[in-house]
């Protein structure tokens, strides 16, 4: 699971911004964020994921191996455990460098439930997280654990089995799901019926599909059309649908009847029709819907790229704070996103060049080559009259227009006057922001801290940042003032993260401490934050 999509980022944030952001070389980076792991005095275990000669181990705050520097690959902690790969193996070892799961298995799971899968010789088996067998490797597949129970294929059949590996009751089935609002629908003889947890029918083997149980509820097929049952078998919508997409949430089902999606109530009576090529269940109010279109605003989507959800941690060698995308929030090429109401009127319309997915109730939305922001009722909070909007930090937003960056607050007053050449969102109460080719910080009244002198700086984090000046590397405080003194032999440093901050030197990287001590010297290709498991 290689950190490929920074460099699409890069690739794209430089296109629609015009700017260049720099990373270091963190190839592996974790997908949640949290990548790491030791000890301190109280007790709780940081380490950073580093890699040397080209392999991957962790090591802690002093510089320890934990788990050893000689794998493909090593995964992010998750329950005090992380994955390793080693020579197309995998397996796993837990935070304080014991192996828990040796690296022999052609593939392995990531952790639910408390439970893992593995793989070997073309079997499937479960481990805990302590490393102990609790399903043998005797089966042919597997669609995971849930509600206690695992479901597991043998000899063509679906059986249950419990936390203990033995049977949960008798019983095979040709087709079987998991347990939702306390029935699995199961089929035999190609029809499908529903079974409560001793295994006994409670809903007899009668429809050609069945789908799981929802707020009480569950889909069935009857003659090529869908109706729907309660948990007694009772039909209380009859058969007359010919699709159905999203079982029932908070009283909504979607369904597909008459080449048009269609929203209903637990009554079967229609809420609203939906002409779109993609609809999605209601969230709350509203229900995002997709449209395809023959041409495609190219300059929404690669700004929507570009400035991403803004996560808490700047880039390396750059004021512009880190990007990163979340792979739901983007819609296909020939596909733009809306939103509607529950009478099926558009609340955000499918007609905008870009709309992004809402977050804390707003959302950004470009059109005609405009950004602003719109609250869930459809109303600008921000009107688009901006060339770029940036995402919300500490209640402001960045954002440009006339080739000039500012700030705004939620009520759409432009708090900070637009007269910077880039900016960055705020963090502890300061934020980067950038005239001709140099850069200072500002507080949030605009007063400038940091003095407008230096070539680059990254985003405040446990009150300290680093920046660059005269080809040198600074540390500097909240006040502006400079810890450490410039250090030309650093070649690029990042923001800081629990007490250290990474740096390069030699084209190796290493750890230093906030007042610039190095800690851990520059012999690593690749190195990632201390974090806690």
């Amino acid at each position: 699971m290689l950190f490929w999509n920074q460099g699409i980022r890069f690739l794209l944030g430089v296109v629609a911004l015009g700017c260049l952001m720099f990373y270091p070389e963190v190839s592996f980076a974790a997908e949640n964020g949290e990548n790491i792991v030791q000890q301190s005095t109280n007790n709780e275990i940081f380490l950073a994921k580093v890699k040397e000669n080209g392999k991957w181990g962790y090591i802690d705050q002093t510089g320890r191996s934990i788990i050893p520097i000689v794998f493909n690959d090593v995964g992010d902690f998750s329950s005090g455990i992380a994955k390793v790969k080693l020579n197309g193996k995998y397996g796993y070892y837990n935070k304080t460098g014991k192996e828990i799961i040796p690296a022999i298995y052609d593939e392995l799971g990531d952790i639910e439930g408390g439970m893992i899968w593995a793989k070997l010789k073309g079997k499937y088996g479960y481990f805990d997280t302590l490393g102990q067998l609790v399903i043998p490797f005797e089966f042919d597949d597997f669609v995971g654990f849930n509600d206690d129970l695992f479901l597991l294929k043998k000899n063509k059949d679906w059986q249950y089995y419990n936390k203990t590996g033995q049977k949960a009751f008798e019983g095979t089935y040709k087709n079987a799901s998991f347990f939702y609002n306390g029935l699995a629908s199961v089929s035999q003889d190609d029809k499908y019926g529903y079974i409560n947890k001793k295994g006994e029918i409670v809903i007899p083997y009668q429809y050609k599909s069945a789908n799981r149980f929802s707020e009480g509820l569950a889909a069935v097929r009857e003659n090529g059309k869908w109706g729907v049952i309660n948990k007694e078998g009772k039909m209380v919508i009859k058969p007359q649908f010919s699709a159905w997409i999203y079982n029932f949430e908070d009283g909504i089902a979607t369904i597909k009847d008459g080449g048009k999606y269609k929203y209903i109530d637990k009554k079967g009576e229609l809420l609203c029709e939906a002409d779109f090529d993609e609809v999605y269940p209601f969230n709350g109010e509203i229900a995002e819907v997709r449209k395809k279109v023959s041409k495609f605003c190219w300059g929404g989507f690669l700004l929507t790229v570009a400035m991403g959800s803004i996560v808490d941690h700047p880039a390396p060698n750059t004021s512009v704070r880190r990007i990163e995308i979340d792979q739901n929030d983007l819609t296909t090429q020939k596909q733009k996103r809306g939103y509607i109401d529950k009478k099926g009127d558009f609340v955000i319309s499918t007609k905008n060049d870009q709309v992004d997915k809402f977050h804390e109730g707003i959302v950004r939305v470009v059109t005609d080559g405009k950004s602003g922001y719109m609250n869930i009722k459809g109303e600008y909070i921000i009107p688009a009259q901006y060339d770029a909007i940036l995402g919300f930090s500490e209640g402001v937003v960045g954002a440009s227009k006339d080739k000039k960056w500012g700030y705004v607050d939620l009520k759409g007053n432009e708090v900070i006057p637009f007269k910077y050449d880039m900016v960055s969102d705020f963090s502890e109460g300061l934020a980067a922001v950038k005239v001709l080719d140099k850069w200072a910080c500002i507080n949030k009244e605009g007063t400038q801290i940091v003095r407008l002198k230096y070539n680059a700086i990254n985003g405040f984090s446990e009150g300290v940042t680093t920046a660059k000046i005269n080809n040198a590397w600074v540390i500097l405080d909240t006040a502006g003032n400079i810890i450490m003194s410039e250090n030309a032999a650093i070649e690029d440093m990042t923001y800081s993260k629990n007490g250290l901050i990474q740096f390069k030197e030699n084209k190796k990287w290493g750890y230093m401490n906030y007042q610039g001590d190095k800690v851990i010297e520059a012999k690593y290709d690749s190195v990632t934050d201390f974090l806690k498991s």
